[in-house]
């Protein structure tokens, strides 16, 4: 397999990357939405962001959005969640019930019981008070997934990343985007960059997020 072409001509915008990432490990949250035609590098400057952050105390959040996927926008969360709590093919039920668990700390058992329904787990009992609308599930859903990484950001600086977000609902896409300005988020130590083509990525959140151009 061939190696990686030399990374050259995108010093600007690797300073702009570090500049943000210097201000969210001080407190200021961030987005970066990183726009450009399929193929044009995208993926090659957060890989080489990551690799420039590697000696640093950071925890990193890869979303890979994917079109093979595109009609279970979350996906990719489930795939980070079994990763991150360490999850094993032949682990049973339980077993990946209690890592998520473990990962999960000290969230609510409500939000608990919504990461747990995400991973297709029972929930233990922990279901949302009254009779909630799927509407209402998804959206308890995302501020749990929303506060499981401030809880990550509180221990060190977090690098979240989605990948190819054009692939995911706007609605999700909106929403962790959004996170960076809540009051429960604002001062969290975490970035957020998001790469998507220009055309999928909607035009709200081109204005509201710090924008650059591959």
């Amino acid at each position: 397999m061939q190696g990686l072409v030399e990374f050259i001509g995108r010093d600007s915008e690797l300073a702009l990357l570090h500049e943000r990432w210097a201000l969210a490990c001080d407190g200021e949250g961030q987005v970066v939405l990183l726009s450009g035609e399929a193929g044009i590098g995208k993926s090659r400057i957060c890989q080489v962001l990551r690799e420039r952050l590697a000696g640093e105390s950071v925890a990193t959040v890869l979303l890979q959005c994917s079109p093979y996927f595109s009609s279970s926008a979350l996906y990719p969360v489930v795939q980070h969640l079994e990763h991150a709590a360490g999850m094993a093919p032949a682990d049973s039920p339980g077993d990946r019930a209690h890592k998520l668990e473990r990962l999960a700390g000290p969230l609510p058992a409500t939000s608990l019981g919504c990461l747990l329904r995400l991973v297709g787990l029972p929930d233990g009992g922990r279901s949302l008070p009254g009779s909630a609308s799927p509407q209402e599930e998804k959206a308890y859903t995302l501020e749990a997934l929303i506060d499981l990484l401030q809880q990550l950001s509180e221990q060190q600086p977090v690098l979240f990343l989605v990948e190819d977000a054009h692939w995911i609902l706007q609605e999700v896409h909106r929403r962790l985007r959004l996170s960076s300005s809540d009051p429960g988020t604002g001062g969290a130590r975490m970035p957020r960059m998001i790469s998507g083509v220009p055309e999928s990525i909607d035009s709200e959140s081109r204005c509201d997020s710090w924008s650059l151009r591959a």
